[in-house]
């Protein structure tokens, strides 16, 4: 079975290396094309003025010379198109590259040189997010994170870390991402699509400003009469253009000077009533490719059927408001907006335009955001599908006290170096011996962060999975604190303490504490020890407990919910060696005296 789910991910290495291989081919199409077609707008370009001046000089007409420069006009502007297009293909397949790329690092064991490791959601005060590894470097956020927006990025650390989806949303999840895992040339052209939206804060304050539908104009009547201003202006200049009669040229500069005088009273409330748009104006156009590349192909899943409905309300809406960035954007030239503002009031216009659409439609492109933000973390989620050598979708269970998993893995370590355990809780507390580096720790972190990606609607590292929906809480990497005069061993008291009293709530919980009040001496850490499993030991409360303390292990004989697993090593000679299995029981073997020789801190020989 796993010759088979390895052989999978073989080939989807060979997938990616032969899109990347595709991807370098049509580079190297493109390349001499964009060069030949650079060197023809050059020569036309200067073909227009030398032609004139050749004409001038032969004493030929102005109209056959100007016949021949726009021929050479013509030229200019095919090649600038067709260069153009060239140019998007270039960047698609430079695009698609770093994507396929992306994916062989996930399968090599490089991705932790991703830059995006999703630090801004670090909370060292999160209930599992720091222990279990789940944001920051060497993160599952910065693994499976193929989310390009601001709104996508929000969505996934949501999932990640606050995901509250109930049994029937989670397999409606599933469904979505088990479907899009199978579509990877068309998630890639999506995901390519998608890095051309800006990764900003901005669009916090986009939201929240699109929602205020405030009119730019109390009056409508005043928006319609600068209208008509502003084409009587056009019409009287172009007549007076062409007629030069006196006074048309005057009531002409009376009309330019009026329009400037009402743009230069109105341009700062313009601009400050679209400046959040404009801003963003070049991500809100890069929606309408994204919002074409989703609705690429069908889907059956009925929440990937649900976000196309979404969008395909939306396009249009999106499209409208892409136009009105466009518009707002045109003015970042110093001459453009001197000459659009001075005969159509360019920034008073755009203003109006964007408080009619938020009028209309704010709401529906909150929603837009949302849809693909949905799609994105989809995306990522698939990622662990292609990339982990064997997955599962898990059986959720709701008011259950029962976990279990066959061959469970962690998700972040290389295939090739995987470990994987079978486990089976009923309502009991596991107690976890074994010596240093048998993977008690790891173990643990295995389990939580597949529990994470479970509530997610995720694929999980195992063969099987049935796995409750119950709340996460870890105490395991304990920080302390010196500015705030916080040991080690008192914050580790005060990190037991909130999973004590989060699970004495109604809600069924799952804790993890690693190396059980490590901080202090034996004989406190067996008090303490007990005390916790007293108080945890409760209806609705599972968990996990690992420890080197063999004593802690007795406790198996007062609590009937208590059950005693262990890893173990092996000694050969001079060598130890680990298996990382899971087996019940309490452990057999230490290794710190072990140890002490091999780094020559002792010489004496070891008792085992």
């Amino acid at each position: 079975m796993l010759f088979l789910l390895r052989a999978i991910i073989k080939s989807m290495k060979h997938t990616y290396t032969k899109e990347i291989a595709v991807c370098q081919e049509d580079l190297v199409a493109c390349n001499r094309p964009i060069i030949l077609l650079g060197t023809l707008k050059v020569l036309t370009f200067f073909a227009i003025p030398i032609t004139y001046f050749i004409g001038y000089a032969q004493g030929i007409t102005l109209l056959p010379t100007t016949l021949i420069a726009l021929v050479w006009l013509i030229l200019f502007l095919y090649g600038s198109k067709k260069q153009e297009q060239y140019k998007i293909r270039e960047r698609k397949n430079k695009g698609l590259i770093a994507i396929h790329e992306a994916n062989l690092k996930r399968l090599d064991g490089s991705w932790n040189q991703f830059i995006d490791t999703g630090a801004e959601f670090i909370d060292y005060e999160h209930p599992y997010a720091m222990d279990l590894d789940i944001v920051g470097e060497s993160s599952l956020f910065q693994y499976c994170n193929s989310t390009h927006s601001y709104f996508g990025r929000k969505q996934l650390a949501h999932d990640l870390l606050d995901a509250n989806y109930d049994k029937d949303a989670i397999k409606l999840r599933q469904q979505a991402i088990a479907e899009i895992s199978d579509m990877y040339q068309y998630t890639s052209t999506v995901e390519y699509a998608c890095s051309s939206i800006q990764n900003s804060d901005v669009f916090a304050q986009l939201t929240n400003q699109l929602q205020q539908q405030e009119p730019f104009f109390k009056q409508k009547k005043t928006y319609s009469f600068l209208r008509i201003l502003c084409v009587t202006t056009i019409i009287v200049c172009f007549i007076a253009a062409f007629t030069e009669i006196n006074y048309l040229i005057l009531l002409s500069a009376l009309l330019l000077t009026l329009q400037l005088g009402i743009w230069f009273v109105l341009h700062k409330k313009a601009e400050s009533y679209v400046h959040v748009v404009k801003e963003v104006s070049s991500s809100i156009e890069a929606y309408v490719p994204v919002i074409d590349a989703i609705l690429g192909t069908s889907v059956k899943s009925e929440s990937l059927h649900n976000i196309h409905t979404q969008l395909i309300k939306s396009k249009e809406i999106v499209s409208k408001l892409a136009n009105i960035a466009s518009n707002i954007n045109q003015t970042q030239n110093a001459m453009a907006s001197f000459i659009l503002n001075l005969f159509w009031l360019w920034d008073i216009k755009n203003a109006h335009d964007l408080a009619m659409w938020k009028q209309l439609n704010s709401k529906q492109m909150a929603l837009c955001f949302d849809a693909v933000a949905t799609y994105e973390t989809y995306v990522s989620f698939a990622n662990i599908k292609r990339n982990v050598d064997h997955t599962c979708l898990p059986t959720i269970e709701i008011n259950s006290k029962k976990m279990n998993a066959t061959q469970i893995g962690h998700p972040l370590i290389l295939n090739e170096k995987r470990v994987s355990n079978d486990f089976h809780l009923d309502d009991e507390i596991m107690i976890i011996s074994g010596s240093n580096m048998s993977g008690k720790t790891t173990f643990l972190r295995t389990v939580g962060i597949n529990m994470v990606l479970a509530k997610a609607g995720s694929y999980v590292v195992a063969e099987r999975m049935n796995c409750p929906l119950v709340q996460i809480l870890t105490s395991m990497r304990i920080r302390d604190d010196l500015n705030a005069g916080v040991s080690t061993f008192y914050a580790e008291l005060q990190r037991i303490k909130m999973i004590i009293d989060a699970s004495s709530k109604e809600v069924n919980t799952c804790f993890f504490i690693d190396e059980i009040f490590k901080g202090t001496n034996s004989v406190d850490r067996l008090y303490g020890a007990k005390a916790v499993l007293k108080q945890l030991n409760q209806d609705g409360v599972i968990g996990f407990i690992s420890t080197h303390d063999l004593e802690v292990c007795s406790y198996e004989k007062h609590y009937p919910r208590i059950i005693n697993y262990s890893f173990n090593e092996t000694y050969t000679k001079d060598t130890m060696s680990f298996d990382y299995t899971i087996k019940p029981g309490i452990s057999k073997s230490t290794n710190a005296q072990f140890l002490l020789k091999k780094v020559g801190i002792v010489k004496e020989p070891v008792m085992t």
